[in-house]
């Protein structure tokens, strides 16, 4: 579920249980979460009907997308930030502060936790 090697000393071990660790609380707890990123991230596919998320490193997230033209992997390219969750934070708030402000698009529960978008449960600190 990840993109990290071992090197030996175990960082990919660790690397390995936080990817699939956070994949599995965002894809249980926060599912509009993934699909909102799935579609309008940059680099998204806008028709995606469902997604999941596969995997994660220190650069980019990994998502399975199905939409009418069928199935898909996807990549989805974090920008920089302290650490993995911080990334997806800031790739949340940057792929929201990009839609209408129009309400078009509702928050995700992800979101609604942080806040609005605001530092929350979320936020520094909070594993």
């Amino acid at each position: 579920m990840t993109d990290h090697h071992g090197d030996g000393d175990g960082d990919g071990d660790r690397a390995g249980r936080e990817s699939a660790n956070l994949a599995r609380h965002l894809n249980g707890q926060h599912p509009s979460t993934v699909l909102l990123l799935a579609r309008h991230a940059p680099g998204g596919r806008p028709a995606a009907s469902a997604a999941e998320l596969t995997g994660a490193d220190d650069d980019d997230l990994t998502l399975s997308v199905t939409a009418p033209d069928g199935a898909a992997g996807l990549r989805l390219a974090l920008p920089d930030g302290p650490d993995l969750r911080g990334r997806i934070e800031a790739l949340l708030k940057a792929t929201r502060a990009a839609l209408p402000d129009d309400g078009s698009v509702p928050l995700t529960s992800l979101e609604d936790q942080m806040g609005g978008g605001e530092r929350g449960p979320h936020g520094p600190g909070r594993r």
